[in-house]
């Protein structure tokens, strides 16, 4: 079985909070964004770390997620609410990566980047949401759940060209997995 496959499999096994109010909401909202606004300084880093069919990949993901924090910025104000200034639990999550990317390879944000899209929110959760909350605060959250799916076929595909580096991935996208399911778990069970 691929790398891609047996990741997938393994990520389906971690929980992901469920969102049952609306202090859940806007608190995954605010934990999203930060993880969007390191997305594309990662990016940099792991394209500047990076050839080939890695680079590649990197430069196409950048261009994809080019203003999404900006965008779900916009989103939450729809809410009355504004991102986190300093959020320990984004820092710590996407952190890791930027020590990762220093210190072990580029590799290993393959992993990072699969936690967060080969589970992308199913669409009828999205249109809940949107009609309790209205289509302006999922504007964003939308435009993933209809475009990552084919962003983590795309993925995938890279993944299985680094077998070799297997164990880095899977080690990146479990622990960032679990790190998202145990920091929205806290912030979503106070207040």
């Amino acid at each position: 079985m691929a790398t891609s496959d047996n990741l997938l499999t393994m990520l389906r096994e971690v929980p992901v909070p469920g969102i049952g109010n609306r202090h859940q909401f806007v608190t995954w909202l605010k934990f999203s964004h930060g993880i969007m606004r390191a997305a594309e300084p990662l990016l940099d880093i792991a394209t500047s770390r990076s050839t080939g069919a890695l680079r590649a990949y990197y430069l196409e993901a950048q261009r994809e997620e080019h203003d999404h924090a900006r965008w779900l910025e916009e989103d939450l104000a729809t809410l009355g609410e504004t991102p986190y200034v300093i959020d320990h639990a984004t820092a710590a999550t996407a952190g890791a990566q930027y020590y990762y990317l220093q210190h072990v390879g580029p590799h290993a944000l393959l992993g990072y980047k699969a936690a967060l899209e080969f589970r992308p929110m199913p669409l009828a959760s999205v249109e809940e949401l949107e009609r309790i909350y209205g289509k302006g605060a999922l504007r964003t959250v939308r435009h993933h759940a209809e475009h990552d799916g084919d962003h983590w076929a795309a993925l995938a595909r890279v993944i299985d060209m680094f077998e070799d580096h297997a164990r880095v991935i899977v080690y990146s996208a479990l622990l960032t997995a679990r790190m998202m399911g145990f920091y929205l778990t806290e912030r979503m069970a106070h207040g």
